[in-house]
């Protein structure tokens, strides 16, 4: 076979095992082997779930466990129960004991034709879908010559398209800057977050959520207009306008009662759907100029606000 005619860019993603009781299941190798829970659970059901798995009124629930040993974007293993399971059908997406080799592909429809120029097979339907944390995945089953179940997917799956980016950064500026809602940074935030220009002591989780207790004792009604925002490839940049009202201790000042509106350049680099590197710049001497009754002021840095 030519280059020309193999699957581009493919890559190991994860491997599949459909079962009576998938908590059953990731518990015993959560237990076993140490793999990790990786958030959300998937609760899939259907008309596009039963045209990419050829299963009649598909429905499934499960989860993904990081397999140990490969950090915290490793391969996984993809553990599914069906609404109804195939016990001895063979070559049926539910069937009890199927598992899948996953792999990202560039294309998915060029990948499939590859597999079939190879002597494979299919097994659905080419499907896009969005996934219940937000991500746009375009996939389909296959099978290898000898009728063992793969499966392609698009990059879309791996590498969360540019308009997932910014949707992620917007539900970020919500979440986050405005609500303070700390229960949402595991979800919105990879495990290896770092903020370059706040101080952290190597858990960004953690750091991020203690700057927003910081931040949401020392100010009330807070508000975030995004005026622009760009994203390119894994990059999401976003200029916004802040204020809020000073009622407690923040940035070394105890409560004014004053308010404050400034500007704020954000940029952000995300990976599988969740932020992992952030940079900030903020108008710091206005900031402080409008806390202290001096009207406003300058650009400049701020380390100590998330």
């Amino acid at each position: 076979m030519t280059s020309e005619a193999r699957a581009s860019g493919a890559r190991f993603r994860h491997v599949n095992v459909i079962a009576e009781d998938w908590r059953r299941l990731a518990a015993f190798y959560t237990d076993v082997f140490g793999c990790v829970l990786v958030p959300p659970e998937r609760d899939y059901e259907g008309a596009d779930l039963a045209r990419g798995t050829a299963v009649v009124e598909a429905a499934l629930q499960g989860a993904h466990l990081r397999l140990p040993g490969h950090g915290d974007t490793g391969p996984s293993i993809e553990i599914y129960t069906y609404r109804r399971n195939e016990k001895r059908l063979p070559n049926v997406a539910n069937r009890l004991g199927f598992a899948h080799i996953a792999f990202a592909v560039d294309g998915v429809e060029a990948a499939r034709e590859a597999v079939l120029a190879a002597g494979g097979g299919t097994v659905g339907e080419v499907v896009s879908l969005s996934t219940s944390d937000g991500r746009h995945v375009t996939w389909c089953y296959v099978s290898d010559p000898e009728g063992k179940h793969g499966r392609t997917e698009g990059l879309e799956l791996n590498h969360v398209s540019v308009e997932d980016n910014k949707a992620i950064v917007r539900r970020f500026v919500d979440e986050i800057f405005v609500r303070g809602n700390a229960s949402a940074v595991d979800e919105l935030v990879a495990e290896n977050f770092v903020p370059h220009t706040w101080p952290h002591s190597g858990d960004g989780r953690a750091d991020l959520k203690a700057a927003i207790e910081r931040v949401h004792a020392g100010l009330a009604d807070i508000e975030f207009t995004i005026e622009d925002l760009v994203a390119e490839d894994d990059r999401v940049a976003l200029r916004l306008t802040s204020g809020a009202r000073h009622v407690g201790d923040f940035m070394g000042m105890p409560a004014s009662g004053r308010s404050y509106r400034i500007e704020e350049i954000h940029l952000f680099r995300l990976r599988d759907g969740q932020l992992v590197e952030h940079w900030h710049q903020m108008d710091t001497m206005g900031l402080m100029q409008q806390l202290r009754g001096n009207g406003p002021g300058q650009a400049g840095m701020s380390p100590t606000r998330p």
